[in-house]
């Protein structure tokens, strides 16, 4: 059949006039508006017509033609409305907007982390052609090195076209620097004429850091505002040296601080000019003094070729006999480089001179548990949307039946939703700058959130709009989807709760249980190794590391022993040279064994060592001061030692491995953790090494009178060492604090499980209130029939339970997965435990009975005649 009705305008810009014209006016216009269309259509055409239709319907949207139902007026209307639901159902409204606000407030957080590991070195200009050069060595397999040679940075310059500029930095923190004799503990950093042409370090005030000039120096605004507190710094006299070879040095230049995301940090900068005048007179030609401390980097010119660079720097370590000192002839890539931006998240580098690596692990828990926090205060915000829609099918219903356009409904939807996603985006910025110290002091970092930042400002409008359309659509196209009777008719039947706020809250609950079971495993992971038997006793041990320039040899330490060991407080006094925590161990020993080359670890000690760090001696004798010749041919080593190269007979014997002139073993200690827990024991060597420089000491002293006993040593320390600085800490402390970001991983899951759980929590009772508010009839009916409030837990409460019961398979495999991808890096790791999973079960499903059964309790105490009679 014929279809004889004429085309009608497209739906899309009719909706225009229908969203915002009354139906009696909207007819008037329309229909004028229809006709125009059919004349346009018959004359010119489809797309013409279709153009001109457009262009009339934008003609009408003027305010003066629109009168009282302008958009301004409209949008009075729909936030009067909304403020006025919200008002009577303040409660929920209230439980919605806190946990979006807590939510986004921990996202904040989390995100100002994120982004500050994610664009760390990223601030400098043209950041990615900056490039770090390093230096590969070979002696028992490849190794990178970031200190580099310091003529490396000046051969590149003259040799290789692709470099448009070349610095060198040189971390010379041994040197001190000293105010009309006020000691600083800073950080001096030597650098070329080029470093401020490739970095951007600004200045704050002084002259133009381009080139430094010999003898003067430039020093950042903390280190300015610290020691020139009422004064301007410009022109002062600052000397800087290490004791012997001082120099004078006037600032010329205040630095503004390096950003927290810098892997280059300093307080002082000079220039390398007095490289020669701090580390002898072959400084700036020797090719072989890798240890001097130098970073060198270079700027690459547009375009050019990374493998050219590479094999070009290779010939530039063949040249001058890097290669064959390194026994790296065999790498393709001698001198490595790697790209500025790329260091801070680049754990290949065995010696690092730059800031140590961030953890890529801890960005990507921070990310997920900031998204798993964000649904979860997401789905409770679409569950109590869904919940109050049984509060407004009546107030909907009669809108319909007045003239409300389905668009209409959708609008005040958003609008509804919109009012609390602001209120609660207000909040959460609030929040979070308040608790910002507080996490900056966990994360040991100087974050910020900055809402004029090109980042945030635009993540927080995307989250705004989001979240506002993601819980308003469904709730929205619901109620404008059904009926104007059906709506007035039953106002409990969208209140039920279906398959999607069941998902969503078997989603929060899964969460939750995850949440708390990744602390629980974290926590005692942490507590495994707090109680893990170190081998040693750093308790009540004091140290203080030295740069080796600054360090002590053994008569000084022996000075230092004689002068505080009469101390009643004191019970010890020790030296090593070569750390005996952290990863890091000093010295290797290169031994052969079967054929292949093995690092063996070597820690330079004193005769007193095995006492005040109360290491077991299981064999043997330990280190003779009467025996002179324990200074040459005597070594100490541990079980791990004498397992590695299957020495059974050792004591009074030189083993092969040491060869025919090596020293012989005096001593066997147990298998004390030098290095962290992350790490197996591994062999190693003690040895005495008269007359070397040591780069740690340790007192054992009492804490009863600790302050006095710290002036004691300090009062010493000052009379035999006037020109070193001495910063005491607790080992112990030192210790724990190799695990920091174990810790502040085990603290963010700990807020986030907390939030976590009251999110569902809340989730749950807001729901469960609302389903016994909208089903309150049916309640008091069963109450009449005689139903208990056992019955009524098991018909209204029952479901959350059951809920519970589904989403915990969920959290087991996720708490699986995260005891197996994080305990297990640990050498020292915690067993899986049935409690991990049951504590948290019991714990949210304890809640949430309780909880519920209040709510049902409540609901069960109302007079079922008088709510009959109501109805």
């Amino acid at each position: 059949m014929k279809n004889n009705h004429p085309p009608s305008p497209p739906k899309w810009i009719d909706s225009l006039l229908e969203f915002l014209y009354h139906p009696p006016l909207l007819e008037h216009i329309q229909g004028d508006l229809h006709e125009l269309y059919h004349r346009d259509l018959q004359n010119q055409g489809k797309l013409v017509a279709k153009s001109k239709y457009l262009f009339y319907v934008l003609d009408h949207l003027r305010p003066s033609m629109l009168g009282a139902n302008n958009i301004v007026a409209l949008l009075k209307n729909y936030i009067k409305v909304s403020a006025r639901f919200h008002k009577s159902n303040w409660g929920y409204s209230l439980l919605s907007v806190l946990g979006l606000s807590f939510a986004l407030g921990f996202c904040l957080l989390a995100y100002s982390y994120i982004i500050n590991e994610v664009f760390y070195d990223k601030f400098h200009h043209d950041h990615e052609r900056i490039y770090r050069v390093a230096v590969t060595a070979n002696f028992s397999g490849p190794e990178t090195w970031e200190m580099t040679p310091p003529p490396l940075a000046l051969a590149i310059k003259n040799t290789i076209p692709e470099v448009e500029a070349t610095t060198r930095l040189i971390k010379v923190n041994a040197l001190e620097v000293d105010k009309e004799n006020e000691l600083w503990e800073s950080s001096v950093s030597m650098v070329s004429a080029d470093f401020f042409k490739i970095f951007r370090f600004p200045l704050q005030n002084g002259q133009s850091p381009t080139v430094l000039e010999p003898n003067t120096a430039l020093i950042t605004k903390s280190t300015a505002d610290k020691y020139f507190p009422s004064e301007d710094p410009l022109g002062s006299t600052i000397s800087i040296g290490n004791g012997n070879a001082n120099m004078r040095f006037k600032v010329t230049g205040v630095l503004m601080d390096a950003p927290s995301n810098s892997s280059i940090q300093f307080q002082v900068v000079i220039p390398d000019h007095h490289l020669a005048h701090f580390y002898g007179d072959d400084a700036e030609t020797n090719w072989r003094g890798i240890k001097s401390g130098v970073v060198t980097f270079l700027k690459l010119k547009p375009g050019a070729s990374i493998k050219d660079l590479q094999n070009k720097l290779n010939k530039i370590a063949d040249n001058h006999g890097l290669s064959e000192f390194l026994r790296s002839t065999d790498l393709s890539h001698k001198l490595p480089i790697a790209k500025m931006a790329s260091l801070h998240f680049n754990n290949d580098t065995n010696l690092r001179l730059l800031e140590p690596p961030g953890n890529k692990t801890l960005v990507i828990i921070f990310s997920m548990a900031s998204i798993a926090v964000f649904l979860l205060a997401l789905f409770n915000f679409i569950n109590f949307s869904l919940g109050l829609l049984s509060n407004r099918t009546r107030e909907v219903g009669l809108r319909k039946v007045m003239g409300a356009n389905p668009t209409a409904v959708v609008f005040q939807s958003i609008i509804d939703s919109g009012m609390l996603v602001l209120t609660a985006i207000i909040l959460a910025v609030v929040l979070a700058q308040a608790a910002l110290p507080y996490f900056n002091t966990l994360l040991n970092q100087v974050l910020v959130i900055d809402l004029l930042d090109l980042v945030i400002l635009p993540t927080l409008g995307l989250l705004f709009v989001f979240a506002v359309l993601f819980t308003a659509a469904y709730p929205g196209f619901l109620m404008a989807s059904n009926k104007s009777v059906a709506l007035i008719e039953s106002s409990r039947q969208l209140g039920k709760q279906g398959l999607l706020s069941n998902i969503l809250l078997t989603t929060q609950f899964a969460i939750a249980l995850l949440f708390l079971s990744g602390w629980m495993i974290a926590n005692a992971q942490l507590a495994k190794m707090d109680s893990h038997q170190l081998g040693y006793n750093p308790s009540s041990v004091l140290y203080q590391e030295f740069e080796i320039r600054s360090a002590l040899d053994d008569k000084e330490v022996e000075q230092l022993r004689n002068a505080i060991l009469p101390l009643a407080a004191v019970d010890g006094v020790t030296s090593s040279r070569g750390a005996i925590f952290g990863d890091s161990p000093g010295s290797m020993w290169r031994l052969r064994f079967q054929d292949e080359t093995i690092n063996v670890a070597a820690i330079k000690v004193d005769y007193d060592f095995l006492d005040v760090m109360e290491i077991d001696l299981i064999e043997g004798r330990n280190f003779e001061k009467a025996n002179e010749a324990d200074g040459q041919g005597a070594v100490i080593v541990n079980q791990a030692f004498l397992e590695k190269f299957e020495i059974t007979d050792a004591l009074g014997k030189t083993p092969a491995i040491f060869g025919d002139n090596g020293p012989s073993i005096v001593g066997i200690v147990g298998d004390y953790h030098f290095q962290s827990l992350r790490k197996e024991v591994e062999p190693l060597i003690l040895n005495l090494r008269p007359n070397s420089k040591n780069s740690a000491i340790f007192v054992r002293v009492n804490r009863d009178d600790l302050p006095t006993t710290m002036a004691s040593i300090a009062s010493s320390w000052g009379e035999l060492f006037p020109n070193r600085g001495l910063d005491l800490k607790f080992l112990n402390e030192h210790i724990s604090r190799q695990y920091q970001q174990e810790t502040t991983l085990l603290t963010a899951i700990k807020y986030a499980s907390f939030l976590a759980i009251i999110l569902a929590i809340s989730g749950l009772v807001g729901l469960l209130s609302l389903a016994l508010r909208s089903n309150q009839k049916d309640i008091s009916l069963r109450q009449v029939l005689g139903a208990g409030l056992p019955q009524l837990y098991q018909t209204y409460g029952f479901r959350y339970l059951l809920i519970i019961t589904i989403a915990a398979p969920f959290a087991i495999a996720g708490s699986w997965l995260f005891y197996k991808t994080w305990s297990q890096s640990f050498y020292i790791n915690t067993n899986f435990e049935v409690g991990f999973i049951v504590v948290p079960i019991l714990v949210v499903g304890g809640l949430s009975i309780m909880l519920s059964g209040i709510q049902v309790f409540k609901i069960s105490r109302a007079n079922p005649s008088q709510v009959l009679g109501e109805e």
